[in-house]
């Protein structure tokens, strides 16, 4: 399998909002215009990887979350067993795009294409998915711990 180092001309970028219950993805070519926007869930991620695939080769597809540990969790296992490139974006880079822009609304096909902007202007910042999840038994004791010190709050 080639995969993306860096980005080039034919890279196409999808940002991905990720939510509870629904998705938002938005893909963008390497000059941030948009070739398309898709909504789904953790249960039709085939067709979300369908629609991935009609956008161009999968060599050139680059998926960029900003939530990989939690509600992306099941997005980034499932892209990486289809050896679909992944990026995470740390919030704070995409919360600094929309303080920069003229256009500060939120949503969610706004968040999407903000988090495909992010790895236009600043992939050295961002990570490898994949790199970047909690193995299971990270996430109990992180799990475990958040509840004691809420209840030691209380």
């Amino acid at each position: 399998m080639s995969h993306v180092e860096g980005l080039n001309t034919k890279t196409i970028v999808v940002g991905v909002d990720v939510h509870k219950y629904s998705h938002t993805a938005v893909a963008i070519d390497c000059f941030g215009q948009e070739l398309g926007e898709h909504e789904f869930s953790n249960d039709y991620l085939v067709e979300f990887v369908t629609w991935l695939n009609s956008l161009g080769l999968r060599e050139n597809l680059l998926v960029a979350l900003e939530d990989v540990n939690g509600y992306g969790c099941h997005i980034v296992k499932y892209l990486a067993n289809e050896k679909i490139i992944m990026r995470y974006v740390p919030g704070i880079l995409t919360e600094r795009h929309r303080k920069q822009s003229i256009h500060r609304e939120k949503s969610d096909r706004v968040d999407a294409l903000r988090v495909a902007k992010v790895i236009l202007t600043n992939y050295e910042e961002t990570l490898p998915a994949k790199e970047s999840i909690a193995n299971q038994n990270e996430r109990t004791v992180a799990t475990s711990l958040d509840f004691f010190l809420v209840e030691r709050e209380v």
